[in-house]
């Protein structure tokens, strides 16, 4: 059974409590700076803004430079617009990208259809604290995973867990303890129950926190991929 601690409240304010050296990774997907809802189909319909995703707002690495053991890893979300701010976050706390990857959603979002290529990849920047070396054959840095449906959202930036899995089994071991200081729906908390990772999971929203709370508690209840 997987140790799972949530927390209901600003990560600034929780990632204070926890102790030094205590999490093994980070896998987040962080208000990035994309000052709009979701493109995808009714998402901004549906969903309000959330909180703080109007600029990068980059404070928390501090914490979580703390807080991450050596040799370990995170990885952090972003977009296009925003991706060198975040790289200029991440170094100036000491981290070392190693590398971009990309996320091929599969099917394509919106934006202007006269102007704009039709947007069909996310980055994600991995980077080490110290030096994380990969498990089992070498991952690719395209990774093709189908976006949630518009229709099954119940986050505007809810990610399918078949993506965290995948990058949480190169980068952790069985036992290992993740850290999401953004949760959301909790989806980077399910991915960890499914692979045998602990997790800790933080969300300010309380209704985005229920949803997480429920999914992970569903989740306990089914069987293990790995």
């Amino acid at each position: 059974m997987v140790d799972i601690q949530l927390h209901l409240g600003d990560c600034r304010d929780v990632l204070r409590t926890l102790p030094d050296n205590s999490v093994d990774a980070v896998v987040t997907d962080p208000p990035y700076g994309a000052k709009r809802p979701s493109a995808r189909r009714l998402a901004a319909e549906r969903f309000a803004e959330i909180q703080n995703n109007d600029r990068v707002h980059d404070e928390w690495l501090d914490e979580v430079w703390r807080v991450l053991a050596g040799d370990s890893a995170i990885y952090l979300f972003a977009c296009w617009q925003t991706l060198e701010d975040w790289r200029q976050a991440l170094e100036t706390r000491g981290f070392r990208i190693r590398s971009c990857i990309v996320w091929d959603k599969v099917v394509h979002g919106l934006a202007d259809i006269s102007t704009c290529y039709a947007p069909r990849h996310e980055l994600i920047l991995y980077a080490n604290k110290g030096r994380n070396e990969l498990r089992g054959s070498r991952p690719k840095d395209i990774i093709a995973c189908p976006r949630v449906p518009a229709q099954q959202l119940i986050h505007p930036y809810q990610k399918p867990g078949e993506l965290l899995a995948e990058l949480l089994v190169p980068s952790t071991d069985v036992g290992a303890t993740v850290l999401d200081p953004f949760m959301g729906s909790g989806t980077t908390g399910v991915a960890c129950v499914q692979t045998g990772r602990n997790f800790i999971g933080i969300e300010i929203d309380p209704t985005y926190y229920a949803i997480a709370e429920r999914r992970i508690a569903e989740a306990q209840m089914q069987p293990a991929l790995l």
